[in-house]
Order: C-alpha cells, then sequence, then structure tokens
C-alpha cells in the first residue's frame, strides 16, 4: 500500500484529491490505475490506440484527461497553432509514455491550477516512473510542482493553451 499512500500525497501536492475515477482502466496496469486513481476528477482515456510520441523518439503516448479537459485536448493539434484552448481549473491531463512493447516507461501529468498560481499558464506538473512512483530529477529532486524543464516548452505554445496537441487524424 505504501505506492498508493505516496501518489494519493503526490495529487495532493497538485490540487488534485484523493479517489477518482479510474476510467475504465485494466488492472493489468496497476501502477497506471494508482496514479489516475490518485486524482480527484475521473479521467478518461482520449485515445483509442497508442500514438508515437513527438517528443520521445521511438516511444508512444497514451493521454488520459479529465473532462472538459479530454475535449479541449482533442482541438489541440500538434504541429499546429491558434486553437485558442482554455482548460478550466482543476483540469488534469496525464500522458503515459509506452515502449515499442507497449509497457508504460514513465507518466507526466499536468494540473491546470488557479489564475496566478504560475502565470501564465498556471501549470502544476508532476513525473512518475514506471511503478506510479514520483520520479526524481538529476539532482535528485522531487520532479513536481511549476517544473521549469516542462514549463519551458509548454510556454511556446500560448495560441493553444500552453498545451502539444495530438496528430492530425
Amino acid at each position: 500500500m505504501r505506492r498508493s499512500t505516496t501518489v494519493v500525497v503526490m495529487a495532493a501536492a497538485l490540487g488534485g484529491g484523493a479517489g477518482g475515477c479510474l476510467g475504465g482502466i485494466s488492472h493489468e496496469e496497476p501502477p497506471l490505475a494508482e496514479v489516475i486513481g490518485s486524482f480527484g476528477p475521473a479521467l478518461t482515456k482520449v485515445n483509442e490506440e497508442p500514438v508515437e510520441s513527438g517528443a520521445v523518439p521511438g516511444m508512444f503516448i497514451d493521454v488520459w484527461a479529465s473532462e472538459p479537459a479530454a475535449r479541449e485536448y482533442l482541438r489541440v493539434i500538434n504541429g499546429e497553432s491558434g486553437s485558442q484552448v482554455t482548460l478550466p481549473e482543476g483540469s488534469v491531463i496525464l500522458r503515459v509514455l509506452r515502449d515499442r512493447a507497449g509497457r508504460a516507461t514513465r507518466f507526466t501529468a499536468i494540473v491546470k491550477r488557479e489564475p496566478g498560481f504560475h502565470p501564465p499558464a498556471d501549470f502544476s506538473f508532476a513525473v512518475f516512473d514506471a511503478d506510479g512512483q514520483k520520479a526524481r530529477g538529476p539532482d535528485g529532486a522531487l520532479m513536481e510542482g511549476t517544473l521549469a524543464e516542462c514549463l519551458a516548452c509548454h510556454l511556446t505554445r500560448p495560441a493553444d493553451g500552453y498545451l502539444f496537441g495530438w496528430p492530425r487524424r
């Protein structure tokens, strides 16, 4: 149960809550179920099949999001600009990074926080390892909060709610 407790504490630090809906997750992936279950709002899987990552060559992603963040996120097209998406406060987007065999290797989360939390995006970020534990950066610090390495890239997308999108279908 230690892993569950750790993830719930992580969600609280991001502004989420304990509990939440697993949104149809298979119990064959306990770390994913624990990470998703740690957020307050119910999360829904956005994509049917993993999509090749534009950020990490050779890897694939699945995306889970709270409503209405899921609908908004799908309006953002990767490589295009101007969707004018605005996520409401409390929105959660969870990205699952998978290897070619389909194994989850890392989870990244964005939570849209209250206005003024960390302008202009007001995002809190978190990174979890393949076991659903909070990841640590090269300096040993937990990868959670206003992570400069995440925010630097997201700030390049103001016309899309500071989000990177989905491949054009």
